[in-house]
């Protein structure tokens, strides 16, 4: 219990700290290098671990979609542009909830669509 006092204690102070981070000129340099080692890690795991709990080539959804993953890469803006004006223009946005379950569920199905749609008729053939 006092491990889990100390841990919470640390998480505030790095939190705390990660905010005046925000506020250094070289922050952003700091910030992608992170984000691209924690890439890079989840990349290299998956790659050459071979008894982790979570190897995504074992989902078969996920496998299934991967061979979409281009149109979803193309056309998610476009999607996720088209699910906010539509549910803007009906109001159905106003509210925290409404975006993040809305514009976000919405968006990801009409992302999801239109890859489909591309690869099945544009991609495919070629």
């Amino acid at each position: 219990m006092a491990a889990l006092g100390h841990q919470a204690r640390l998480c505030v102070g790095l939190g705390a700290v990660g905010g005046s981070l925000l506020q250094l000129p070289g922050y952003i340099i700091f910030d992608r290098l992170v984000l691209a080692s924690l890439f890079a890690f989840v990349l290299l795991e998956q790659n050459y671990a071979r008894h982790f709990f979570v190897k995504m080539g074992q989902l078969r959804w996920l496998s299934y979609w991967g061979n979409y993953t281009y149109g979803l890469y193309c056309l998610h803006f476009v999607a996720l542009l088209a699910a906010y004006q539509l549910l803007h223009r009906l109001g159905l946005n106003q509210t925290v909830a409404g975006v993040l379950l809305g514009d976000n569920a919405l968006g990801l199905g009409l992302a999801m669509l239109l890859s489909w749609l591309s690869f099945t008729y544009y991609e495919k053939p070629f």
